[in-house]
């Protein structure tokens, strides 16, 4: 059954009355979109969120210049019965990284950083923690992205607090942490997934600029693409668009903001369905125009594969897991969770194409879940669209 049964039916018509007009009037701004088409990607995901595991879903596909498609099911508190719409910030975890490592593209471009820059360069304590057993390279910033630097998932002394209740953790703390850091591999020989190395990234943006990661962030990317939703604390005119999260298990019970202090580089931003289709659209260039910071050169160096495993199964670029779709194209894409929340975001540069899926629950399994989704999703309208 449906979590929530405590609503009144007057707030949950209301509910439906909105997300009714809301989707009616994305409905009527389409004109490459044929009906036929709307309904199938419509039937797919009413049939997901009534798989009875999700609180509220936001979902947008964007194809060249426009977001195409955009609906929002469920409830974005609980407590209030407030809906959901594609204006509904939720926490975006670790699709966050992206942006840190689109920034990293950005800077490289102009000199400010270098990708293939060692760490050292920018962050001297990281001498702190010892060489692998094995030897290796120096770890360069190239391999906090791909997550090949061997550096473990999280800092080695942030043990006794709360899971990612990071707020004052302090450069001095990150820093003082390399102590007692053991690198699980040497650089660049295999994929360990380290929230510590993007975190550390975005501290090395910070240190190249000489402003707060959150600053480097909004001038070289976020306002540039008119991104005024994506942000790391909320603004007070944004209080009333977020979605509570819950947890994942049947209790859905709230959960708290996640927050990491100097490690923010590894997830701290919360988003929408509108922003982060304008990120998706400059990685196809889209504005073609100065204000747009993804220029050629920057599109090239994030969406060129730098890392296959042994297999060939795994394959990384700058900050995205890359998927092969044979005849169609490279898939893109990034999950991130939080105890509270889920998204995926993902495209298919060929195509011009992308996804987005947000929700206010957070967990392993459900995040797996809407990920596998967003994919079908995403090829389902593209299957659509040139049958």
């Amino acid at each position: 059954m449906k979590p929530f049964n405590n609503i009144s039916p007057v707030l949950l018509i209301s509910t439906v009355v909105t997300i009714f007009f809301l989707t009616t009037t994305i409905n009527c701004e389409k004109t490459q979109f044929e009906k036929k088409k709307a309904e199938a990607i419509d039937k797919m995901v009413r049939e997901f969120f009534d798989s009875d595991f999700l609180p509220s879903l936001s979902i947008g596909l964007v194809q060249d210049e426009k977001l195409v498609y955009a609906r929002a099911y469920g409830i974005a508190d609980k407590i209030t019965g407030c809906p959901a719409t594609i204006e509904t910030i939720y926490e975006m975890g670790s699709v966050g990284k992206v942006l840190t490592s689109t920034v990293l593209a950005i800077l490289n471009e102009r000199g400010v950083v270098r990708i293939d820059d060692p760490v050292l360069k920018w962050v001297p304590a990281i001498s702190n923690i010892p060489e692998h057993p094995e030897g290796g390279p120096p770890i360069t910033l190239e391999h906090l992205v791909t997550h090949t630097s061997g550096l473990p998932a999280n800092p080695a002394n942030v043990d006794h607090l709360p899971p990612y209740q990071w707020k004052d953790y302090s450069p001095e703390q990150l820093h003082e942490g390399f102590k007692k850091t053991e690198l699980l591999n040497p650089p660049g020989k295999e994929l360990a997934y380290s929230n510590l190395g993007m975190g550390l990234l975005g501290h090395v943006l910070a240190s190249a600029t000489g402003k707060s990661y959150e600053q480097v962030i909004e001038d070289e990317l976020l306002l540039p693409l008119g991104m005024k939703d994506t942000v790391i604390p909320l603004r007070e005119d944004q209080k009333e668009r977020y979605s509570v999260g819950y947890e994942s298990n049947e209790s859905l019970k709230e959960v708290p903001y996640w927050e990491y202090g100097i490690l923010a580089g590894c997830g701290a931003h919360r988003s929408n369905v509108p922003d982060l289709a304008r990120f998706l659209k400059a990685q196809w260039g889209i504005p073609a125009d100065h204000n747009n910071p993804l220029t050629e050169n920057v599109r090239s160096e994030l969406h060129r594969i730098r890392w296959k495993s042994e297999d060939g199964e795994t394959l990384i670029s700058l900050g995205w897991f890359a998927v092969l779709h044979e005849g169609i194209g490279t898939l893109l894409v990034h999950r991130g969770r939080t105890p509270g929340h889920g998204a995926v975001v993902g495209f298919i540069p060929e195509k011009r194409a992308g996804v987005i899926v947000l929700t206010n629950r957070g967990g392993r399994d459900a995040n797996i879940k809407i990920a596998d989704f967003a994919e079908k999703l995403l090829l389902e309208f593209l299957s659509d669209n040139e049958s």
